[in-house]
């Protein structure tokens, strides 16, 4: 008779194990490549994949940066199959508790009860074997911040209008064209009855020509200095308004007042992505934003239209695969390169990194090597703050190449100084001298002690002589016309600033009053802050071409700009006071910020500021398991 080998016996052992554990918890039995917590033998324990349902809702646990232990008692309860004599009990709690995911190789997440360890199907709410009143780690709703949208409110293409709200008709009017209870023409739209800030589209559309030539439209960069340059957008670094005084935007340092000179967009993280859903469109509570693959986009086509669909994975040389529902069926195509909008496959493509899914530890050779290429394609399409940030990515990623990356971030500022001087030509031709000879003190100040700088300092002097010339042509009439005309636009300005205000303190008062569990509160404080600021930066751009020393002002500019930055902190200060007692601590800490660089003296703003970095610290401690990291 021959006595079966010690190998037959283990094997034997382990296909019993595993049949228990499928008949205790109704799972398959684990793949091959799974490993347990310890990272040493299979798991007793199976889950399927995070992949979305059909409405895109993840139906797994949110990504982590690493194994998470099941909660006390439930590495010696298992599964509830076990049969050793020394089991422990359960730690069954009276009140709910959050699941714990324990994560295997290949990046499934096991949900498991953090009382008794047993693995828990979706959308449990208490656990069969012992009884512990669980909620899932991860929950999704809506995100507040972006309605949905994905995109930060301040910059990107194609945004939702802050000022109307993508109604379209003027916000001051409700689109009738005269003044509510005069019946005179609105001073806003002139009585058109179309908002100003969008020309009565409702979206904030590049391509359509919606914004001004001073705004900026790519996705994290500044939407007030030109180019994400950093530079004050009205005097170009030079300090000084047109009369020679100090320029009332940067106060003189030349700086751009929004960016402080960093070019980046101070709303998002500098990538044109809501802060809160991380570009998702739902926010995810208690775990990872949804992953590239799991968000709604739209996308701008090569003609000009707009698609709206999932990207399945990331761009290959075929196209992007699209997933979007007709006629209430998901359909799957395939995009080729040709027919998408440059800047909508250049934002796909930055998404779609190398490690994206999470499920594997990207090398930092090859991730500057992808950054770098993000960079080739934003210059080939003169996308000189794009090109500039994913540079400078690359070059902390990895270092031993950051010789080289800064030789490549000289010769980006080159172009971009080059590309300047191209548009000032431009300008010139147009006759608009305004706008050259701002781009031409950008040209000075970037190109210092280089030829062209030289060159564009001739220029400036050249411009200067032609507006003197022209102002001496002029006759007596024709200068108090001029100067008639100067200060009516800087008292329209002064009314138009104030409307502004008067909106603004509204819809912080409306916001007030909303139920905290309100999802609207945070459009409507987006709004208010928006009206704040579009009062500050109206006066900033008149009393500059207007300056006091010049135009006998009814009102010093600077005391409604001063009104404006009070308000702005005002509405900053309640939304970082509703972020933060929602556990938005992240975004609350962001807003407190922002508040502080506007008005620095405001203690409560500071206060916040503190409140919110400990929630940050704290909210890592006291959940179920830790805080997933990003994908």
């Amino acid at each position: 008779m021959t006595v079966p080998s010690r190998s037959f016996h283990v094997a034997l052992l382990r296909l019993l194990l595993l049949l228990a554990v499928a008949i205790v918890t109704g799972a398959c039995p684990p793949p091959a490549d799974t490993d347990g917590p310890d990272g040493g033998a299979s798991s007793p324990s199976v889950a399927a994949p995070a992949t979305p349902t059909s409405d895109g809702t993840p139906a797994g646990a949110s990504d982590s940066g690493g194994t998470s232990r099941p909660a006390a008692g439930a590495a010696e309860a298992g599964s509830g199959g076990g049969t050793g004599s020394e089991t422990s009990k359960p730690d069954v709690s009276d009140t709910t508790r959050p699941v714990s995911y324990e994560r295997l190789r290949g990046g499934v997440f096991v949900p498991r009860c953090p009382a008794c360890g047993d693995v828990q199907p979706r959308g449990a709410d208490k656990c069969a074997g012992c009884g512990q009143a669980i909620s899932s780690w991860r929950k999704e709703t809506l995100c507040t911040r972006c309605v949905g949208d994905g995109r930060c409110d301040h910059c990107g293409d194609d945004r939702i209008c802050l000022a109307c709200d993508g109604d379209g008709s003027c916000p001051y009017c409700a689109g009738t064209g005269k003044t509510p209870g005069k019946g005179t023409q609105c001073i806003e739209c002139g009585g058109g009855g179309r908002c100003v800030s969008c020309r009565g589209d409702g979206r904030r559309d590049n391509v359509a020509g919606d914004f001004l030539p001073t705004e900026g439209w790519l996705p994290g960069a500044c939407a007030v200095c030109i180019d994400g340059s950093g530079i004050c957008p009205e005097c170009g670094s030079t300090g000084k308004d047109t009369a020679g005084g100090v320029c009332v935007t940067c106060r003189g340092t030349g700086a751009c007042p929004d960016c402080g000179g960093e070019g980046a967009c101070g709303w998002c993280g500098a990538d044109g992505a809501c802060v809160v859903c991380d570009g998702g469109g739902r926010e995810v509570l208690n775990g990872a934003p949804r992953g590239p693959d799991e968000r709604m986009r739209s996308m701008r086509t090569s003609a000009g239209s707009f698609l709206a669909g999932r990207v399945e994975a990331a761009p290959t040389s075929q196209g992007i695969r699209i997933v979007r529902t007709d006629s209430g069926k998901q359909v799957s195509t395939v995009l080729p390169r040709a027919q998408v909008g440059a800047l909508s496959w250049w934002m796909v493509l930055q998404d779609f990194g190398p490690g994206w899914d999470g499920r594997t530890v990207a090398d930092a050779v090859d991730l500057a090597k992808f950054r770098s290429g993000l960079a080739d394609l934003a210059v080939e399409s003169g996308w000189w703050p794009l090109a500039l940030r994913s540079l400078g990515q690359a070059i902390t990623i990895d270092p031993v190449q950051a010789q080289g990356l800064r030789l490549r971030v000289q010769d980006v500022e080159t172009k971009r100084v080059e590309d300047w001087v191209k548009r000032a030509d431009a300008a010139k031709k147009a006759g608009d001298h305004e706008r050259a000879t701002r781009l031409l003190e950008m040209v000075v100040f970037k190109g210092r002690g280089a030829a062209v700088a030289t060159r564009a300092d001739l220029q400036l002097l050249q411009v200067r002589k032609d507006r003197e010339a022209a102002q001496a042509k002029l006759s007596e009439a024709d200068r108090v016309r001029v100067a008639n005309d100067a200060k009516s636009t800087a008292e329209r300005c002064i009314v138009r600033g104030r409307m502004r205000l008067d909106r603004a303190r509204r819809l912080l008062d409306r916001a007030t009053g909303l139920a905290a569990d309100d999802a609207s509160v945070d459009r409507v404080l987006s709004r208010a802050e928006y009206a704040a600021s579009s009062s500050r930066r109206l006066l900033e751009q008149a009393a500059y071409r207007a300056p006091a020393s010049q135009i006998s002002w009814s009102v010093p500019p600077e005391t409604v700009m001063t009104e404006a930055r009070l308000t702005s902190a005002s509405v900053l200060e309640a939304w970082a006071t509703r972020a933060i007692s929602g556990g938005r601590y992240d975004f609350g800490l962001r807003l407190a910020r922002r508040g502080l660089s506007i008005d620095g003296t405001t203690e409560n703003l500071k206060l916040l500021a503190s409140e919110a970095e400990t929630g940050l610290v704290r909210s890592g401690v006291t959940q179920g398991s830790p805080p997933p990291g990003k994908r």
